[in-house]
Order: structure tokens, then sequence, then C-alpha cells
């Protein structure tokens, strides 16, 4: 099989117009916003459940135990976002940036996203079990766990980030770059096929898969 570089994700730049600042008691629960700034809001607690936020930009926002069940964000950024605790599943992304954000156990399970960009995060334990990624990047951020178990993953590419534990486990990789990732803990190794790795890398997988055989190697 001829070896080739992953193709790269494709990413288009977030272009914000000119944004409003809202009164929070007025964003609820499916409400459509568009073109809004929250700047060092606190939406802890608060239920967003299917909300729609295109072109806004959230700016120190405190999101603990907030409920985004279903919330759809489009052509925006985050940034200094803190999530001790982040509800997000079936959440949709797509065209957006979050930068120099701190999130703890985030359950984002069977997401859709297309065309994010992560940097400069620290990320906890990201469940994104049954998701749908295309072009997306992950650069220059820590994570503790990442759990792709059964998503579908497509052009992405990870660049400079320290990863202890990558779950694979059923997971379809197309076109994705792992070699920019310090990886510690690797499950479901058979779901890396599709993704490229670095020599070093390689040496790391055969010690992991040794010791989840059982082998004794001398």
């Amino acid at each position: 099989m001829e070896s080739r570089e992953p193709k790269p994700p494709k990413i288009t730049a977030v272009r914000l117009g000119e944004l409003t600042r809202p009164d929070l008691r007025d964003v609820l629960d499916g409400d459509l916003r568009e073109g809004e700034q929250y700047v060092r809001a606190d939406f802890t607690d608060r239920d967003l459940t299917a909300a729609s936020f295109t072109g806004c930009e959230f700016d120190q926002v405190q999101l603990l135990d907030a409920e985004l069940r279903g919330a759809h964000f489009a052509g925006g950024r985050w940034r200094d976002v803190d999530a001790p605790v982040l509800r997000g599943p079936r959440t949709g992304w797509r065209n957006m940036i979050i930068e120099r954000s701190r999130i703890g156990s985030a359950e984002l399970y069977e997401s859709n996203w297309r065309d994010v960009t992560i940097t400069d995060c620290k990320l906890g334990y990201l469940n994104l079990r049954g998701s749908e990624w295309r072009d997306v990047i992950i650069a220059d951020s820590g994570i503790e766990e990442l759990d792709l178990n059964g998503a579908k993953i497509n052009r992405l590419a990870i660049r400079n980030c320290r990863i202890g534990t990558l779950d694979l486990t059923d997971a379809k990789l197309t076109d994705v770059d792992l070699r920019g990732a310090e990886l510690s803990t690797i499950n479901g190794l058979a779901g890396i096929a599709g993704a490229t790795i670095s020599e070093e890398q390689l040496m790391l997988m055969s010690r992991l898969l040794a010791r989840q055989l059982g082998l004794n190697v001398l």
C-alpha cells in the first residue's frame, strides 16, 4: 500500500460582523440568536436546549452545568470560556473557533462538527461517542481523555497536543493526522486504521498492543 500525506482539514476564516450585547435574561432555550456578543456572561445552570447561535462570540463566559442539548453554533467564536461541566449532546458546530478555554467534563456525544478549530485549550474528559467530525484542527492543547468511541472522523489534524487517553473503539477514521499528538494510552487500537502516525508513535503502540494481548516481550 502506497503511503501518502493525509488530506488536511479545510478551514474557512470566521468573520464576525458588528455584534450587539443582548440582555442575558432574553436568551432562552430554543432561541435563534444572531450577531451577538456575550462578554463575562454567566450562563450557570441556564437551559439553552436547542438554541441556535449564528455569528456570535462568547468571551470570558461561564457555562457551568448549562444545558446545551441540541444547540447549534455557527460562524462564531468561543474565547476564554470556562465550562467545568458542559452538557451538549447532539449539538451542531460549523465554522467555529474555540480558543484559550477550559472545559472539564464535556458530554458532546452524537454531535456534528464541521470546519472547527480548537486552540490553546485545557480539556478534560471529552465524550464524543457517535459523533461525526469533518475538517477539524486541535492545536496547542492538553486533553486528559478524548473518547471517540463509534465516531466518524474525516480530515482531523492534531498539532502539538498532549492526550492522556485516546479511545478509538469502533471509530472510523479518514485522513486523520495524529503525528502532532503526544499519546499516553490508546484504547481500541483497531480503530486507528485510517490515521497517519509517526515512527515514534508506532513504537509506543506496539508496546500498548503487547500489553493488551498479554504478550511477554523480552
